[in-house]
């Protein structure tokens, strides 16, 4: 489900936004539903890296870790933020190989949700031109 990362496992060649995969969630659903869905996703992202931050420095809660960057691995790449998804995918993958992710996990995170949001704000403004 995450999208590849470069041989030495960095996501940083990834694009912020991918419209290619926005446009199958338009596809598989509306455009007006693909289009909500993106701005929902957008008003909820702090408060999923709150969550993934919160488990992180609870430490302990290992369930709430997974199902936080699962949230947020599998939301992120049907809007198209490949990065994103792709970072909290290797956090899981970190996670199932025993190991806990770096308390910087979470500014990565808001960095990269920071550059989905700019990226799609230039796409949705040049796509409502367009229409």
């Amino acid at each position: 489900m995450t999208p590849a990362v470069s041989a030495g496992g960095s996501t940083d060649t990834l694009p912020d936004f991918e419209p290619e995969a926005f446009n199958v969630l338009v596809e598989e659903s509306s455009a007006a539903a693909a289009w909500g869905f993106a701005t929902d996703f957008i008003s909820m992202l702090p408060s999923r890296i709150d969550r993934v931050y919160a488990a992180l420095a609870g430490g302990d809660d290992r369930e709430e870790m997974i199902t936080a960057l699962s949230s947020l691995e599998v939301s992120s790449i049907m809007v198209g933020a490949l990065r994103l998804s792709a970072t909290a995918g290797r956090a899981l993958a970190d996670l199932t190989r025993a190991a806990h992710p770096s308390m910087l996990l979470s500014v990565r995170l808001r960095r990269e949700a920071q550059q989905f949001v700019s990226a799609y704000a230039s796409f949705h403004k040049a796509s409502t031109q367009a229409a």
